[in-house]
Order: C-alpha cells, then sequence, then structure tokens
C-alpha cells in the first residue's frame, strides 16, 4: 500500500509539471498564431512522446488518477493511435498470454519481458520506430 501510495504522488507530480509545460507551449503557439500541438510538442512525436507512453500506460496499471491531464492526455491519445505504438504495446508482446497482465516485477525490455518467449515464437525484436 505504501509503495503504491508514493508511485501514485510522484507519477501524478510529473505529469502535472509537465501539463503546466504542455500549457505554456501551447499559449506561446497561440501568441505566435501556430496550431495547437498534435503530439506534446509538434505535429511529429518527439522523445517526449516516446516517454509518456510507457508513463501513461503504468500510471493506468497502477489506477493513478489522471482526471484534469487534458494535453497530456491529448498527446498519449494521438500517439496510442498511432500503428508503431500499437504494435509495441504488451498485448502485442512474443510472450504476452492473451487476457492476462503483464506482470508488474522482473526484468523487462521496453513493455516486453526478457527471455520469457512463447516457444517457436524466436527472440525478443524490438517494435519500429515510432517516426
Amino acid at each position: 500500500a505504501a509503495k503504491n501510495q508514493w508511485y501514485h504522488h510522484w507519477v501524478r507530480m510529473g505529469l502535472e509539471g509537465l501539463e503546466g509545460m504542455l500549457a505554456q507551449d501551447a499559449a506561446r503557439r497561440d501568441a505566435e498564431g501556430i496550431a495547437a500541438s498534435r503530439y506534446c510538442f509538434g505535429d511529429s512525436p518527439t522523445l517526449a512522446d516516446c516517454c509518456l507512453v510507457p508513463q501513461i500506460f503504468n500510471a493506468q496499471r497502477f489506477q493513478v488518477d489522471l482526471a484534469g491531464l487534458p494535453r497530456v492526455m491529448a498527446a498519449f491519445e494521438a500517439c496510442a493511435a498511432l500503428p508503431a505504438v500499437q504494435r509495441a504495446q504488451p498485448s502485442q508482446c512474443p510472450d504476452a498470454t492473451p487476457g492476462v497482465p503483464v506482470p508488474m516485477d522482473g526484468p523487462q525490455i521496453g513493455w516486453c519481458r526478457t527471455g520469457l518467449s512463447r516457444p517457436g515464437s524466436g527472440p525478443f525484436v524490438p517494435p519500429a520506430a515510432v517516426v
């Protein structure tokens, strides 16, 4: 319980900080007459988006309150719509079991557990780049 409380606190604090940064960027873009960003900082995914996706995925898995983060969640949803991100989600990993969530412990590469591939599925192959 204490570990989850600690996790919720720090993840929420980080996401609130990102929400503030995205709000500042949106105000700057608006002042300059530039359309709103589709992703965190523009119309193409950046490293910020690549880091955001697993952060939100894990926040959802640990049931962190994500209310009040409209820009963060909009960027996440835009990323989640990308085919490369869809192919990289845990349910698509070679060692995933349909209907069974990814365990919260053990070594991981990205979202996939290491060394636990299904028989005959071959070695882990990282998903294609987002951009």
